[in-house]
């Protein structure tokens, strides 16, 4: 019964097989068969030692039969071990090898049984098979019927089959009876964990089979030499059934994963397709190296006008937008969309409408591609840009409110610390508007506001700001100036500009302004003081009769006597 070279290099390969799949794996009966067939290699390792003195042999013998003994326990918990009842599990096959160890040691190492030891050796033989029916029980499920009635059966008969054995002192030994009877339970319980017709499970079965029926011949056939000789010629047989039932077994589990995940896949791509084609948003596809689209949905093709064969000559770019003044006004009003883009798609009519587009990458045909979701936000943008100019700016007049010149101001003052250029900051107010909206009314009133708005505006640069920031009160901030005499020149055209009367629809106005002007650095190096200097400028220019300029205490220029 000792092993060739052919088989132990055989049990090194199945280790070697079998310890890769335990750590890739997750299916833990992996690990059961790699140490099972460590234990069934080091059986061999042992039996192939040459030991010449008797009681070393004996000692040999029993190691080779409990390493045997330990290999096929593994095979056979492993058929139904989990990661919920692996404690169990260990602790079952515990109480089936102690005892089945213990006795076979003891009738390997004493020989022929005298009684004292008979007796032990039942006894071992009697809690081993506990063990085995224990396990039977609780690891089983119920619904193996025919499965669960044959595994008590041969635990049944095996456990008289000892007791006897040991009783009239067979040929049959404890360890050939322990490791026959554990290979014909884990054939059936292998047999009974695959499908009837899985080339693995026949196989494996058969192998299971045969090595328990190998372990029981030797005594039927001891005074067969002949025949003897002829079954450890092929003793390896069975075993190598097993080890090429288990090897199948892989490629099975990989095959039947590999046809599940492309089910899986297969299912995934169908649910893609429906949600794609009915999906209320355009979507379309595209390869990111070309731009080209790919495929194009329903929504697509119904909001955009173009037909799927249309999308199909298309690029992407051929739908965007170029970036202009209106695109940096909205980015410069509204921040990003959380998710994705904001960008402009041109429909096939030539309307332009903006969307929020959101792109991922997947697999297309095989290949890299981008899937894109453009969801169109035009009213949303629409409103945001309402809101943010409502919030920017006067209601009445569209000029900018304090909140954005204190923003302009800041982007002023900062330049010119950087161009060593001056800056005025200039407060306006309407002389006597009272008056006119006691004599006309407060339609007239706004009417003239909106007028003088208008005026003031036109008379300033587009890179200045004015804005309004009271009822009447106007304040503009002008920068890049070289000196005083310029922000004197400004003031002036302001005040001359109302000259002439203001023509309403109801009947012409005579207004006078007078204007507050600090300068910059000379008068405040901030904001807030240049303000309240350019507050306290106009001021002493309505209390010295109005309708004139007056410069902060600072200031370079006198103010102009009254007009």
């Amino acid at each position: 019964m000792q092993g060739s070279v052919v088989d132990i290099t055989s049990l090194v390969l199945l280790i070697l097989f079998f310890g890769l799949q335990q750590r890739s794996r997750p299916q833990l009966y992996f690990r059961f068969w790699f140490v099972g067939w460590v234990f069934v290699l080091l059986s061999y390792l042992v039996w192939e030692a040459k030991l010449q003195r008797p009681n070393l042999v004996n000692l040999q013998d029993a190691a080779r039969v409990d390493l045997m003994v330990l290999g096929l326990l593994a095979f056979a918990l492993s058929f139904r071990v989990t990661e919920e009842r692996i404690k169990r599990t260990l602790e079952f096959g515990a109480l089936i090898a102690i005892p089945a160890a213990a006795g076979i040691d003891l009738q390997t190492i004493g020989g022929v049984a005298p009684k004292p030891l008979a007796a032990i050796l039942i006894a071992l033989v009697i809690v081993g098979h506990m063990g085995a029916v224990l396990t039977i029980h609780f690891e089983l499920p119920r619904h193996w019927h025919w499965r669960r009635n044959l595994t008590f059966t041969l635990c049944a008969v095996f456990c008289v089959v000892m007791i006897v054995s040991v009783l009239r002192n067979w040929e049959l030994s404890l360890g050939e009876a322990v490791e026959a009877e554990i290979c014909l339970c884990a054939g059936v319980l292998y047999a009974a964990r695959h499908a009837r017709h899985s080339l693995a499970g026949l196989v494996g079965t058969a192998g299971f089979l045969g090595w328990g029926v190998f372990y029981l011949l030797p005594a039927a056939l001891v005074h067969y030499q002949g025949a003897l000789t002829a079954l450890f010629h092929y003793w390896s047989t069975p075993k190598r059934f097993v080890g090429f039932a288990m090897i199948l077994n892989v490629f099975e589990i990989a095959g039947a994963e590999k046809t599940r995940l492309a089910e899986k896949y297969r299912a995934l791509y169908d649910d893609f397709r429906v949600m794609y084609e009915a999906h209320p948003h355009p979507m379309w596809i595209y390869a990111p190296e070309t731009g080209h689209i790919r495929s194009a949905n329903l929504a697509a093709v119904l909001d955009y006008g173009y037909g799927v064969e249309e999308f199909l000559r298309m690029q992407v770019g051929d739908l965007e937008v170029p970036e202009d003044a209106e695109s940096d006004r909205v980015d410069s009003l509204l921040p990003e969309p959380p998710g994705g883009r904001r960008t402009r798609y041109r429909r096939k009519d030539g309307s332009v409408v903006w969307v929020n587009v959101v792109d991922h990458i997947v697999q297309f045909q095989g290949m890299d591609a981008r899937l894109v979701t453009a969801r169109d936000i035009t009213e949303g943008v629409k409103m945001n840009q309402d809101l943010a100019w409502k919030a920017q700016h006067d209601e009445l007049t569209g000029l900018p409110n304090r909140l954005l010149l204190q923003d302009r101001i800041d982007q002023t003052l900062a330049q010119c610390l950087r161009t060593g250029k001056k800056a005025a900051l200039l407060t306006i107010d309407i002389d006597h508007f009272k008056q006119v909206n006691d004599t006309y009314g407060h339609l007239i009133g706004d009417a003239c506001l909106v007028a003088v708005a208008a005026r003031l505006k036109n008379k300033i640069r587009q890179i200045d700001t004015l804005a309004r920031t009271g009822g009447e009160e106007f304040m503009g901030i002008i920068g890049g100036l070289s000196s005083a005499a310029d922000a004197e020149r400004v003031a002036t055209t302001l005040l001359r500009s109302f000259d002439a009367k203001i023509q309403l629809q109801d009947c012409d106005l005579s207004i006078t302004i007078s204007i507050g002007v600090a300068l910059f650095p000379e008068d405040a190096e901030d904001a807030e003081t240049l303000r309240k200097m350019s507050d306290e400028a106009l001021y002493h220019a309505k209390r010295t009769g109005r309708n004139r300029i007056a410069f902060a205490p600072a200031g370079a220029a006198e103010p102009i006597n009254d007009r």
